[in-house]
Order: structure tokens, then C-alpha cells, then sequence
């Protein structure tokens, strides 16, 4: 995976929003950040405590389809796989954040990421392919703005962020196959996601107006459930 020349300038985040129509707010929060970062064991442990539903990124009795497309993209063996890989991931990731703040709107759902991460992901991906990404951005800009304006953001982003060797320690230390046995021929692409990630989420928050924290995913598991709930209690982010 070459690093282009306007590599910066393509990263860039830009915000499609719409200054005529209202933004709508969702009961919901979701917890960002890098592969490895510690989301689903945040996630399980607020829904746990405090009641919140839990919306997965992955489910493993419905996505096989999704493992199936992440293993042949770590490969790099199959270029497509790339492209059809991201467009199934915002697919998937579209439905589950409607769907879930579409059902039992008096609980607050707690993501284990959402689609707004999504176009770093594709980005990284796509790198040496502008045309897909192209079409893809365009794809994710019209699926963000219809949850934008019908479903709505984020009442909290939370934003965990990892330094390159806790990553590599972590992302060991969960022993997935596909990760491990293609580290090397993604290494570059890990750094340049784990390098971009904090501040790409911080300026698609800005972007959408989503109010955000970040944390030092370093950090004990109960001194972070800790922070978040110090800060969805200002927000006044609760079970109805």
C-alpha cells in the first residue's frame, strides 16, 4: 500500500451537511476508535452497569458474509475485494444504526462504532483506487445525511485513543487469525489508520455537531467508564 502525494489533502474531512434542514438527535452514544482500542469491552461493561443497549459492530451468527469479505481484504490478494468489502461494511453498519434507534427509542443505545467511521476505513482501503473511493464517498455522504437529518446523531461521541504499541500489543493479544497471519502485509495500513483516527473522528464530530470525548484507551476499564458517565451525566444522558 503506496502513501500518495496528496494523501493529506484526500483525507481532509468534509461536511455534507445540509444548513437548511434540521439536524434530529438520537437516543443513542457510540464509542469510536481504532481496531483494538477496547470498544466492545466498554460497551459490554456500560450496558452492563447502566442499562444501555448494546448494538454490536459485528454479530457472529449473522455476518458471516462480513468475515468472509474482512479475510480476503487483509489478504490483499484480490484488489476487488477491497471495494466490495467497504460497500458491505456501510451497508451493514446503515441498517444497524436506523434500525437501532428506530426500536425501544426510550433506552439509550450504545454503539460499538457507527458508519460515521467508516469513510476513514474506505479511505485507507482505497488508496491507490480514487475512482471507487470517489463513488464511495459519495455513497456514505448520502447514507450519513439521511440518518443525519431522519434518525439522527449522536448525543455522545466517545473517542478511544491507542498509541501504535498498545495496538500491536492488543491486537495480538485477541488472537484473530485474519489479523495476525496478514499483520505484515497491512502493517503500513494499520499505521496510517492508527495515525489519522483520533483527529478524523474529532473533525466528523465537529463537522455534524456531535459532541464528543476523548479517552486514553491506556486507561483501567473502570477509570474510563468513569470519565464517560461523569460526562453523560452533564449531558443529561439517560434511561427514560
Amino acid at each position: 500500500m503506496k502513501k500518495p502525494v496528496d494523501y493529506d489533502k484526500r483525507l481532509k474531512t468534509r461536511c455534507f451537511l445540509n444548513q437548511w434542514k434540521k439536524q434530529k438527535e438520537a437516543n443513542c452514544i457510540a464509542i469510536g476508535g481504532m481496531i483494538a482500542a477496547g470498544k466492545s469491552t466498554l460497551v459490554n461493561a456500560l450496558s452492563e452497569k447502566y442499562g444501555f443497549e448494546p448494538v454490536y459492530e459485528l454479530s457472529n451468527n449473522k455476518d458471516d458474509l462480513m468475515y468472509i469479505l474482512l479475510q480476503k481484504m487483509y489478504e490483499r490478494e484480490e484488489k476487488v475485494a477491497e471495494s466490495v468489502c467497504q460497500l458491505q461494511f456501510i451497508l451493514n453498519r446503515y441498517e444497524r444504526y436506523k434500525e437501532g434507534n428506530t426500536t425501544n427509542t426510550n433506552i439509550v443505545k450504545i454503539f460499538d462504532r457507527s458508519i460515521f467511521e467508516d469513510r476513514l476505513f474506505a479511505f485507507h482501503n482505497l488508496l491507490d483506487q480514487p475512482s471507487v473511493f470517489e463513488y464511495y464517498e459519495r455513497l456514505w455522504r448520502e447514507k450519513v445525511n439521511e440518518l443525519v437529518y431522519n434518525v439522527g446523531t449522536p448525543k455522545l461521541y466517545v473517542i478511544l485513543d491507542i498509541k501504535w504499541d498498545l495496538f500491536v500489543k492488543r491486537l495480538y493479544k485477541r488472537s484473530r487469525d485474519i489479523e495476525i497471519n496478514n499483520f505484515e502485509k497491512n502493517k503500513l495500513y494499520f499505521q496510517l489508520l492508527n495515525q489519522s483516527y483520533s483527529q478524523y473522528l474529532k473533525n466528523i464530530c465537529d463537522a455534524y455537531r456531535i459532541p464528543y470525548l476523548v479517552v486514553d484507551a491506556s486507561k483501567p476499564l473502570t477509570e474510563k467508564m468513569n470519565i464517560i458517565m461523569n460526562k453523560l451525566k452533564t449531558l443529561n444522558i439517560h434511561n427514560s
